[in-house]
C-alpha cells in the first residue's frame, strides 16, 4: 500500500491490514480530490485492465483525471455531497471485462471533512449474456465519421453508428489497439447507474 505521509492522520481508525491486504480496490482522496493512498489491489486491477505503466495510480494524481469525462461531473458532486453531508454513500456500477460480466460496489466514505476513502468491491461475476452483434463483425458499424467508436464508460457497449439508440456488446472492440474511443453512457445504464446525476449524456 502507498500512502502520503499527511493522509496517514485521516486514516486513524482504519484497518490498514485489511486496506493493505484485501481484494477490494482502495483509494484515499485528500480535499483537492488527489490520490493520497491506494492499495496493492488498485495496481493489479490496473495492470490487469491493459492500460499500461499510465494506467498505474500515482500519489498526487488527481483521481478524476483517469474517469472518462462523461463521468466526472457525477463523481465530482457525489464526492463534494460526501464531504457535505458526512454520510457515506454506495452505489453498484458495471465494468465488465472482455470475458465476464463484472458488478462492483463502490463506497465513498467521509475520513474527515475533506478526505474521502473509495472502496471499490466486486460483488457479481459471470459468464456474459448479453446479446451479441449478428457476424461477421463489421468495425465501421461502430465507428462515426470523426473515427471515433462511442462505448459505453460503465458496461462498454458501443453504439451502432446506423442506429444510435442500439448498444452492442462487442468484446472484440475493448482494448483493441489503434481504437480510438470517445466515452458516452447508454440509456440503461444511464437509468440503472446514475439516476441521480442529470450532469451525465447519453450521446457522449
Amino acid at each position: 500500500m502507498q500512502l502520503s505521509a499527511l493522509f496517514r492522520a485521516a486514516l486513524v481508525g482504519q484497518d490498514l491490514d485489511y486496506l493493505a491486504t484485501t481484494d477490494d480496490v482502495a483509494f484515499g482522496l485528500d480535499g483537492e480530490g488527489r490520490i493520497a493512498m491506494f492499495n496493492d489491489a488498485s495496481l493489479r486491477f490496473a495492470a490487469a485492465e491493459g492500460g499500461g505503466e499510465r494506467a498505474l495510480p500515482r500519489l498526487g494524481q488527481g483521481y478524476l483525471a483517469v474517469v472518462p469525462d462523461v463521468l466526472r461531473p457525477f463523481y465530482r458532486d457525489l464526492f463534494q455531497h460526501v464531504r457535505a453531508s458526512g454520510v457515506a454513500h454506495s452505489h453498484d456500477y458495471q465494468c465488465s471485462s472482455p470475458t465476464r460480466f463484472r458488478l462492483f460496489r463502490l463506497r465513498v466514505q467521509p475520513l474527515t471533512r475533506d478526505d474521502l476513502l473509495l472502496i471499490h468491491r466486486l460483488v457479481e461475476v459471470r459468464e456474459h449474456t448479453m446479446q451479441r452483434p449478428p457476424e461477421p463483425l463489421v468495425i465501421a458499424a461502430y465507428r462515426g465519421e470523426d473515427g471515433l467508436i462511442r462505448q459505453c464508460a460503465h458496461c462498454r457497449c458501443v453504439r451502432r453508428v446506423s442506429s444510435p439508440a442500439t448498444w452492442d456488446w462487442v468484446p472484440e472492440l475493448l482494448g483493441a489497439p489503434g481504437m480510438d474511443v470517445s466515452f458516452g453512457m447508454c440509456p440503461p445504464c444511464v437509468s440503472s447507474y446514475l439516476r441521480s446525476s442529470r450532469a451525465v449524456s447519453v450521446e457522449g
